[in-house]
């Protein structure tokens, strides 16, 4: 408890630290939540808990470079941003340091005449802050993401497709999965323990998109995209607006809202993933195939709309 109230004293959300959970501790703990684009419930679960880990390192507070397992933190994904404002693509802005993170660190450092030691060291951030002014308001990995989407309008047999749940869905991504195969497409239904267990055989499966669905208790409709400061899934956005619209209307259910997210099955995903969070759904056969229905067509909606993708729409929020 005291960690917790420390890195959120840190963060200037807390005056002081305490050892007790109380009301000003969970408000605290809430507005983080807000702030990362996490589920805001003010429960510190593991999500929220490594977010907090991850705020409290700034550019240049350590040396960053590719190691096992990977470096994250609010240092990396500035490094990204800064990176890719200025033409180098880092990849999406994810705050993880990846391969494409390290290739990009190389190629400004040989680009600005720093030794190309793959390390982002205080030589590497100062000429990064130097050349701030030079940023532009696109980064190079927003731009990559719409012409892989380009790319991927074509026959519905080419796309690869992942299905993913918590355990709590299978008939309804089991029926999704059938009408998208009968379709054509390449279909992999995938569950794990944890979000980021999931996102990992995602990503083995080389998908060109993701859909996972989360049933709760609560009255929600929602369909969550990746975004965070400096990036947003273009690809994410449009699949996750076109599964919203064909959701069956139904008195227990709020109107489908949009919600750009960082949960750790959208951020550790790596192809245009969307995170639908529904209930309550009863045990009526006729809602969850229905359900399954509006999935599988906001697939088939999402192959033919992304070939009117426009490539000059920025994707960096400042």
């Amino acid at each position: 408890m005291w960690d917790l109230s420390s890195r959120l004293v840190a963060i200037d959300l807390l005056t002081e630290p305490t050892d007790s959970f109380d009301a000003t501790v969970r408000e605290a703990v809430l507005r983080f939540q807000q702030s990362r684009r996490l589920h805001d419930d003010g429960v510190c679960d593991t999500s929220t808990w490594e977010s907090l880990v991850e705020a409290g390192f700034q550019l240049g507070d350590r040396l960053i470079f590719l190691t096992g397992p990977m470096i994250r933190g609010d240092d990396v994904a500035d490094l990204q941003v800064r990176l890719g404002s200025l033409g180098f693509d880092a990849g999406r802005v994810d705050g993880i340091f990846g391969p494409a993170t390290e290739l990009a660190v190389t190629d400004f450092q040989q680009n600005v005449g720093l030794v190309p030691d793959r390390v982002c060291g205080p030589e590497t951030v100062a000429m990064l802050r130097r050349l701030k002014h030079r940023t532009g308001t696109t980064t190079v990995a927003g731009v990559r993401e719409r012409r892989s989407l380009k790319r991927r309008a074509a026959e519905l047999g080419t796309v690869r497709v992942a299905l993913v749940h918590d355990g709590s869905a299978h008939q309804i991504i089991g029926i999704a999965g059938t009408d998208l195969r009968r379709l054509g497409a390449q279909v992999a239904v995938l569950t794990a323990p944890t979000w980021p267990e999931v996102a990992v055989e995602v990503n083995a499966f080389a998908t060109d998109l993701c859909v996972a669905i989360e049933l709760t208790d609560e009255v929600c409709c929602e369909a969550a995209y990746f975004e965070t400061t400096g990036y947003s899934s273009t690809g994410g956005r449009l699949l996750a607006d076109l599964v919203v619209r064909e959701l069956p209307t139904t008195p227990a259910w709020p109107l489908g809202r949009l919600v750009g997210m960082s949960l750790p099955i959208l951020r550790e995903t790596k192809p245009p993933t969307v995170a639908l969070r529904l209930g309550p759904i009863n045990e009526v056969n006729d809602q969850r195939t229905l359900v399954a229905s509006a999935i599988a067509t906001g697939v088939l909606h999402w192959l033919e709309a992304i070939s009117t993708i426009d490539l000059t729409a920025p994707t960096l929020q400042v």
